[in-house]
């Protein structure tokens, strides 16, 4: 480990639920009398009414970052509950200004060897920009070598598909159909060839479009097109070639409005362990929508899906410090516990490497960097290796635990570091 983590130190997080306000009212003989602002009394809330029984009327106020999920969200999106369709893994933003999209793929190779692939229309630091193809290559192999890529394209080299995963970046290609598919890139020394065949089915996060601000039409839309898959990869590093398999993953995101306006950081974990697979992420929004939480999580068993609902996910972090490359809270172990205290699983991340620790600002140059830095964004990507440990626990017996390390999540930080984190 590079850093010296407090692992004594716990922070427990839950799911976003709002806060309830109470505003106590009297009841007479018609019947409730409604508080208005004239009747508050001196505390703010208690109503100067002298008559009848007293009634707490429990006001709710609607959370200003939530998982789009009613009837009325499928149908404006045209979506079904369970059936997810190859188009959804298409194109589907325009590339205009203040959008943007992205494909990824990570996995775990049997070689010792992490690979990370994400073709991106455009940087996430400046989504207001015009179409800026841009290709993320990660590798780290098992003799401690490493290999971090990002390289921008002129636009004319860009395509993207809107009825199935079909993304080009010149002679860069990411294709596939929800279960089947092929990543070819070649940047600078480093060119690889994977193919990737789906082993749990595509899910998402009910609609997969998390909804910000009260009007709602801010949108970040996720899709875990293959939450778990075989790989078989080719990779070259100048003259030097490998084969081998392993264990992968895509996803695909996108949005109207820029991430540092909607969400102040979150942590995105996947990985495997015995029968589990596992996605599981905790986003938490902009201070502007009042730090307002969204837990995600997904758990199959020998690639059946048995639980994906998010109020029954409980959010914790453990051992956190201070990175010293970006200044941010980093917690060395988080937990998702999903479940009642009857009947519960028990997912842990612990961190035993930093893939990747980049200050986002960085990758930016010229008169873009001097204006983020005017700005004074300081904006970071932690990526992480280590194990992965499912616990299925009934009342206070472990049914059964599987532990490997097979595990990647992510901590982007968008925000200025919050002294209570």
């Amino acid at each position: 480990m590079k850093d010296n983590p407090n692992e004594n130190n716990t922070i427990t997080k839950t799911d976003s639920r709002p806060q309830r306000r109470s505003v106590t009212v009297a009841n007479n003989k018609s019947g409730l009398t409604l508080a208005t602002p004239s009747a508050l009394g001196s505390d703010g809330a208690s109503l100067a009414m002298p008559r009848g029984p007293v009634q707490t009327v429990i006001t709710t106020a609607a959370p200003l970052a939530v998982t789009a999920s009613s009837d009325a969200d499928y149908e404006r999106l045209g979506l079904a509950r369970k059936d997810i369709k190859p188009w959804e893994d298409g194109a589907r933003t325009d590339d205009r200004p203040g959008t943007y999209e992205w494909w990824y793929f990570d996995a775990h190779l049997d070689d010792g060897a992490k690979l990370v692939m994400v073709f991106m229309d455009k940087n996430l630091s400046t989504p207001q920009r015009p179409l800026e193809p841009t290709i993320r290559l990660n590798l780290d192999l098992a003799d401690g070598r490493s290999f971090e890529k990002l390289v921008v394209f002129d636009p004319e080299t860009w395509s993207s598909a809107k009825d199935h995963a079909d993304v080009r970046i010149g002679a860069n290609r990411f294709t596939g159909d929800l279960h089947t598919y092929r990543v070819t890139a070649k940047i600078e020394e480093i060119s690889v060839d994977v193919t990737l065949e789906g082993e749990v089915p595509a899910w998402r996060p009910e609609t997969g479009y998390m909804l910000f601000g009260e009007d709602r039409k801010r949108e970040f839309a996720w899709l875990p097109s293959v939450p778990q898959g075989k790989v078989t990869a080719t990779y070259t590093i100048g003259d030097e070639r490998h084969e081998t398999t392993g264990t992968g993953y895509h996803d695909h995101n996108w949005g109207n409005v820029g991430l540092m306006d909607i969400v102040h950081d979150w942590y995105w974990a996947r990985g495997q362990a015995g029968p589990y697979s596992v996605i599981a992420s905790y986003i938490t929004a902009h201070e502007k929508y009042e730090y307002a939480t969204i837990p995600i999580f997904m758990l199959a068993k020998d690639g059946r899906l048995i639980g994906d609902d998010p109020s029954c996910v409980k959010f914790e972090t453990l051992g956190p410090f201070t990175d010293s490359v970006t200044k941010k809270p980093v917690a060395n172990i988080t937990r998702y516990t999903y479940g009642t205290d009857e009947d519960r699983y028990v997912v842990t991340f612990t961190r035993h490497r930093d893939l990747s620790r980049a200050r986002m600002v960085e990758s930016l140059h010229g008169i873009k960097r001097a204006a983020a830095e005017l700005l004074r964004f300081d904006g970071a990507y932690l990526r992480f290796s280590g194990d992965i440990r499912v616990e299925h626990i009934r009342g206070d017996e472990i049914v059964d635990q599987y532990v490997t390390e097979d595990a990647i999540w992510e901590l982007m930080y968008f925000g200025h570091a919050r002294s209570e984190r």
